[in-house]
């Protein structure tokens, strides 16, 4: 557990010193979300991945939250991204609710981005209009893909059973 805590301390100590250099005016869950995506591009489980934050209707029924999102170069696979982030000095715990409610959350974008023409309730000028316009126009896309990747990033510890929970998001 030692291990675990000294990466924690000097995450946290990252994520605070970027979001201070950041001329961008991201967040701390933003920033936090860069670096899981730069991880996981050097792992080689994501590629072209881009920050892109959009939340809607929390707490209420068809809330959605998207935090980024990668497609790949063929267009056969989505890696959608949404954070559990927490300012925290020790690392919490994050309970199942919490991440049914973020498989939630980033299911309901995914599928009011494809099905329901949310591209027209959002201005050309937010960050996750060029995601939500080649989701629900871009042929290519939809002829192409095989796989939606959702990859739900936290700075906290989650003790449950992982398991598949996006079933049915098509």
């Amino acid at each position: 557990m030692n291990e675990l805590n000294k990466f924690y301390q000097s995450l946290m100590q990252d994520v605070v010193a970027m979001q201070s250099g950041d001329d961008d005016g991201n967040t701390q869950e933003q920033v936090f979300t860069r670096i899981c995506q730069e991880m996981l591009s050097e792992a080689g489980e994501t590629e072209n991945a881009y920050i892109a934050y959009d939340e809607r209707d929390l707490g209420r029924k068809g809330q959605h939250k998207i935090n980024g999102y990668a497609i790949s170069d063929n267009y056969e696979n989505v890696d959608l991204f949404i954070s559990i982030f927490n300012n925290k000095q020790e690392i919490c715990s994050i309970s199942k609710s919490e991440i049914d409610t973020a498989v939630k959350r980033i299911s309901n974008f995914f599928r009011k981005a494809i099905y329901n023409d949310y591209v027209n309730e959002i201005a050309e000028s937010s960050e996750i209009f060029e995601f939500a316009d080649t989701l629900a126009n871009y042929g290519e896309l939809k002829d192409n893909l095989i796989r939606i990747n959702a990859f739900i990033l936290t700075n906290g510890q989650y003790k449950g059973d992982i398991h598949k929970w996006l079933y049915g998001l098509l």
